[in-house]
């Protein structure tokens, strides 16, 4: 197998506690589409659209102008940021301006790497090469199952598996400087399929990883108790912290421009902490209201916010460097 098994997050950490508050954003997602072609069972798409829409929710893409708002908002950090990720609540391919979205990150040098989590049911020929030369650093495909049935079964949709395999060849086989990795959910294996989704992806991309199902969508919650909260997605071993550290170093922009203080999908519009049209990034970055909601988790008052209080992604996602419990006070310290 050429493949590294290895999970998708950055291994060589700094540890975060020690170099906060921050000037800029490590990382920034965009969710450039929030319409999504699947509807896996551990996802916000699968529930009832009207349910969702009470939320806040938009159904729709973001436009080319849009994005170009939040680019040039980008630049303004004092620091380049070291991650955008076209992500979020949707099938980045279904916005068919993604190409030149990622061009104008990489032409004007906004991040280290730009990367994208997709699906790959819509991978064409012409879309992987306008991908490549677009500049993209890291293409991330998350698989459903390893055969047609098990994808009606995750994700009430009908494809080829064979021919997606193919898709995914053809990425691999032209990617380039791009990297390609390769994930798969533990619950859409059947026993013994391990070995199987290494060895019929394992020489078709650069990093291939089996995730752990996780509580990291507020609606979807423990996928009604499929969740093993003793894992990370990573499947290391989680520790609920007082801090979440994510509130520290991302931030989320949905379709609409709002922006979020972490990269949990699928917040309630409430728990926004500005929109782009009205402030700017930055301006939102270094605000009052965010500074006001890292101190509460620095006080040990992250349970009085019920939107933390209720979400498992800073467990589902914790890393030993990012534990902020131990530094609490002398980051108050420094923010004030």
């Amino acid at each position: 197998m050429k493949a590294v098994v290895k999970p998708a997050y950055m291994q060589d950490r700094i540890e975060l506690g020690k170099v906060l508050p921050l000037d800029s954003p490590f990382r920034m997602t965009l969710s450039v589409s929030q319409i999504c072609n699947f509807r896996c069972f551990y996802c916000t798409h699968s529930l009832d659209k009207e349910e969702v829409a009470q939320t806040g929710f938009s159904f729709k893409l973001m436009t080319y102008d849009e994005f170009l708002v939040l680019a040039n908002q980008m630049k303004e950090f004092a620091k380049r940021l070291k991650l955008v990720v076209f992500s979020g609540m949707g099938e980045p391919l279904l916005n068919k301006d993604l190409p030149e979205m990622i061009r104008y990150l990489k032409r004007n040098d906004i991040a280290e790497r730009v990367e994208m989590y997709s699906n790959a049911s819509l991978l064409t020929d012409e879309i992987v090469h306008k991908l490549v030369d677009a500049g993209l650093d890291s293409f991330k495909v998350s698989l459903q199952g390893l055969s047609s049935e098990t994808y009606r079964k995750t994700s009430n949709v009908n494809i080829d598996f064979e021919k997606l395999v193919k898709r995914i060849k053809y990425f691999y086989d032209n990617r380039g400087k791009c990297k390609i990795y390769i994930k798969i959910i533990d619950v859409a294996l059947y026993e013994g399929e391990d070995v199987i989704f290494y060895n019929a992806f394992g020489n078709i991309c650069d990093e291939i990883f089996i995730e752990h199902l996780s509580d990291c969508q507020p609606l979807t919650n423990d996928c009604n108790g499929k969740v093993d909260k003793r894992y990370t997605m990573y499947n290391e071993p989680a520790k609920e912290t007082k801090v979440c550290p994510m509130l520290f170093y991302s931030m989320y922009t949905d379709v609409d421009g709002d922006i979020y203080p972490c990269v949990t999908l699928g917040l309630p519009k409430h728990f926004a902490v500005g929109n782009m049209k009205k402030l700017t990034l930055k301006e939102i970055w270094n605000s009052e209201k965010i500074k006001q909601l890292r101190l509460t988790h620095l006080k040990g008052e992250k349970n009085s916010i019920p939107v933390c209080k209720e979400c498992g992604n800073m467990i589902c996602m914790y890393h030993p460097e990012d534990d902020l419990d131990n530094y609490s006070e002398e980051i108050i310290k420094r923010l004030k």
